[in-house]
């Protein structure tokens, strides 16, 4: 059956120096003023790139307004921009505005949608999924639960040899190939412009959510391809593990035949059940909580 994807609104939720606004796309379809769970996405692109707008999981914002679910895409600073704590006051300053001004917001644009900020559902792909990994730790109230799409969640260990679009292209333009992101964001390789960005290690280990997470992270969806060679399955199995020894609630779905970005391609019927699982696990959280 065919779905019709509604236009967003969009809103912006912070200025940021140089006039940067950053800004939510919200999907959703009418819920007659009634407050509504609400997925809050952060795009996948390294920390490099990327944008609220281009890099979405179509399937997943179907699957969320089919459960009768707001979807929210956010803006956030690019390390070509800011270094790493700019960003992560991004996430902070995108949850605040989610929580405490977005309905006000949406019902000035005369619009009946509504979210109910107590039942978010805090979810990214790739490096996305690192920052939303950070939000579940930071944000108030809670989220109910966290859902990762191929997560760049064991920071500092990975090491990122390619950029998505080929795999024989470097992520960044320097002589220094193949180079790891912790390398990227601590060390000077290529010139000033590194220099400009890198924080002290022990900042980045700060922003590590595997150092971040303890029992009181929200149950977790970790979804993830078995020939990812961009972000290793291990990353989501390291983050798994941590849960594990916290006993913390995860599914950790491993998706066979399945590379970076899969759910971008053609996918076999299982991969597309695998994808459906997210938002049906997601819901049960959403009904435990009711």
């Amino acid at each position: 059956m065919s779905f019709n994807l509604p236009s967003p609104f969009t809103y912006v939720y912070k200025t940021a120096p140089r006039n940067k606004t950053l800004c939510i796309n919200v999907y959703g379809e009418n819920t007659n003023g009634q407050p509504r769970p609400v997925v809050m996405f952060f795009h996948a692109g390294f920390l490099l790139a990327g944008s609220r707008d281009l890099e979405l999981p179509i399937w997943l914002i179907i699957d969320s307004l089919k459960k009768h679910y707001i979807f929210l895409s956010v803006d956030f600073r690019c390390l070509s921009d800011v270094g790493i704590e700019d960003i992560v006051s991004d996430v902070k300053d995108a949850g605040k505005f989610v929580c405490e001004k977005l309905n006000k917001r949406l019902a000035d644009n005369k619009t009946s949608l509504r979210i109910d900020p107590r039942k978010l559902i805090i979810a990214g792909s790739g490096s996305g999924a690192y920052l939303a990994a950070l939000a579940a730790t930071m944000y108030k109230p809670k989220p109910i639960c966290f859902v990762s799409i191929y997560g760049m969640l064991d920071i500092a260990s990975l090491t990122l040899r390619y950029s998505y679009k080929s795999e024989h292209e470097p992520i960044l333009p320097t002589k220094h190939t193949p180079i790891g992101l912790v390398q990227f964001l601590t060390q000077s390789k290529s010139g000033a412009f590194q220099a400009k960005l890198c924080p002290k290690r022990s900042k980045l280990l700060k922003y590590t959510p595997l150092e971040r997470v303890n029992e009181t992270f929200p149950p977790s969806f970790l979804l993830h391809g078995i020939q990812d060679r961009i972000i290793p399955i291990s990353d989501s199995e390291a983050f798994a593990d941590k849960l594990e020894e916290l006993s913390v609630e995860y599914n950790l779905l491993e998706v066979e035949d399945a590379g970076y970005a899969f759910d971008f391609y053609e996918m076999t019927d299982q991969q597309q059940k695998c994808l459906a699982m997210a938002i049906e696990w997601a819901d049960l959280h959403v009904a435990r909580f009711s």
